[in-house]
């Protein structure tokens, strides 16, 4: 099991760029901006690997892939 974290810049960046709307609505945002905060935590408590997300996507895969091997 992985989880992927990104730092609160990354996030804020990643959902003012996509095209879809969630996450663009201030409560919205307050609402995966605070998820976040202890998103990471609870995974890895439960035993997930975390993943820098903020890394480019080759690089992600490129380690989940060399985990599971």
């Amino acid at each position: 099991m992985f989880a992927l974290k990104a730092d609160e810049a990354t996030i804020r960046k990643r959902l003012h760029a996509r095209t879809k709307t969630f996450g663009k609505h201030p409560a919205e945002l307050a609402a995966v901006l605070t998820h976040n905060r202890v998103f990471v935590d609870k995974w890895s408590a439960r035993g997930a690997v975390v993943i820098d997300a903020t890394q480019p996507l080759d690089a992600v895969v490129d380690e989940i892939v060399s985990l599971m091997g």
